[in-house]
């Protein structure tokens, strides 16, 4: 699901689609394969790939997937191989020009209990 205040969608020859999406904010969900879990972001810009299942967010981007969020003003997610990263943009303080900040937060994975044997 994608949601926008415009969009601009291409499909190639073989039927894959490509499209840009501009908004204040751009929200989108993708449901993760095998599980029961969604992958959700918001950007003011968001460009997808279906041929290569990457979703690229642009500026003021935010993307969490279960637990785990980033926040950059870059962000970009490949639903293959589930990767994903985050990188700051610059700001301008006293006429120089230092890298943005990106926030992650990534949460551990629950411990298995072993079973004794019985």
């Amino acid at each position: 699901v994608l949601r926008a205040d415009r969009m601009i969608v291409r499909q190639d020859a073989q039927g894959f689609n490509q499209g840009t999406a501009y908004g204040n904010l751009v929200t989108f969900r993708q449901k993760r394969d095998g599980v029961d879990e969604y992958v959700d972001g918001s950007a003011e810009r968001i460009e997808y790939d279906s041929k290569t299942d990457k979703v690229e967010l642009f500026t003021n981007a935010w993307l969490k997937r279960d637990k785990d969020e980033l926040r950059g003003n870059y962000v970009s997610y490949e639903g293959s191989t589930e990767f994903y990263q985050a990188i700051g943009g610059s700001t301008s303080a006293n006429n120089s020009t230092s890298p943005g900040r990106v926030t992650v937060v990534m949460q551990p994975k629950p411990k298995v209990q072993a079973t004794a044997p019985k």
